[in-house]
């Protein structure tokens, strides 16, 4: 059977983990090793002070993820799709760092989800292109790169024909994107990573917000496709995010809009439905029960008149016989 000649056959979402310098700024997928650890090496090309990994646990305390020469093993039921943060030799100053990155939502800087200021997979690599010799061909024909890695077998320290570039100017990453590519005779491919749309549930609108104003207030975390407020309007809409990662963002964040406290959450496939429909959905039920129970009762009503009706004919019958047969008897005496 014959290989898949797709680039991103190879790698998936599973492929990273998605790692921050703090709970407030924008995370950078860092890929995995074959055994699904991490090295602390491939942490420090983004984060060159880190010295660990953690996250926030289901008690809201910070876990550490337990580390051997310098490798990161998966936590308890895998890495999963948690954001983690690094522990740096040299803290920062949280305070200063939070009031530069978010100045209270919705006032936040909007991060920027542009798929060609991320990672892009490079296949087809000479076996024999180290790391080095990659990045000078990127930065010597289009620009500075921030991370440049070709990946190599662990156990027999030989490449595995792949790599991943992230450039620091968009332009020249679009660039590379749609041109040619050849590193000793042998055609190499640059691919950027496919964007997710995400749709989200929007509940507890107040009652007077315009379509205008969802799409100023959620544009913000990101660039919106598609804003939607089913009608007749029952307080909450729905928008959909170009690039999920924006999506997840605004998940991680609290909303308030004009005073009310808003409701977001992801709006899967089979969703059975939001708060606001799960109630018109038990109040037609309610109605039609009732509707029904009327119903039952009027037929009940017409059986029982047709009835009636129908024994007050019969005695009008009973009553001219026992006429009839009384004029017969008298008559022929």
């Amino acid at each position: 059977m014959a290989a898949s000649t797709d680039p991103y056959s190879q790698v998936t979402d599973d492929d990273y983990i998605k790692v921050s310098e703090t709970e407030n700024d924008e995370f950078i997928e860092i890929p995995k090793e074959d055994n699904d650890s991490i090295m602390l090496s491939t942490i420090q090309t983004q984060f060159p002070d880190a010295i660990g990994l953690k996250f926030r646990g289901s008690s809201g305390a910070w876990r550490a993820i337990r580390a051997v020469d310098n490798i990161f093993e998966p936590p308890k039921g895998g890495w999963g799709d948690k954001a983690y943060c690094v522990s740096n030799s040299k803290e920062p100053d949280m305070k200063k760092r939070k009031s530069e990155s978010y100045s209270g939502s919705p006032e936040r800087k909007r991060p920027t989800s542009s798929p060609y200021l991320k990672d892009m997979f490079v296949m087809g690599l000479p076996y024999s292109v180290t790391t080095d010799e990659l990045k000078e061909y990127f930065e010597k024909n289009y620009g500075e790169t921030a991370y440049c890695e070709v990946k190599y077998d662990r156990s027999t320290n030989k490449s595995r024909g792949f790599g991943f570039v992230r450039f620091s100017d968009a332009e020249s990453a679009r660039e590379v994107s749609e041109a040619d590519h050849f590193m000793e005779g042998r055609k190499v491919t640059v691919k950027v990573k496919q964007e997710k749309p995400i749709k989200m549930f929007v509940g507890r609108l107040p009652n007077d917000v315009k379509k205008e104003d969802i799409e100023e207030y959620f544009s913000k975390y990101g660039e919106l496709k598609d804003v939607y407020i089913p009608q007749p309007f029952r307080n909450f809409a729905f928008i959909t995010y170009a690039n999920s990662e924006d999506g997840f963002r605004v998940l991680r964040d609290s909303h308030v809009l004009d005073g009310a406290r808003l409701n977001v959450e992801e709006r899967k496939p089979d969703m059975r439905g939001d708060p606001d429909r799960n109630q018109d959905r038990d109040r037609d039920q309610y109605r039609d029960r009732h509707r029904d129970s009327h119903r039952g009762r009027d037929e009940r009503a017409s059986r029982d008149n047709h009835h009636s009706k129908y024994g007050e004919e019969r005695k009008d019958v009973a009553d001219n016989l026992k006429s009839m047969l009384f004029n017969f008897i008298t008559q022929s005496r």
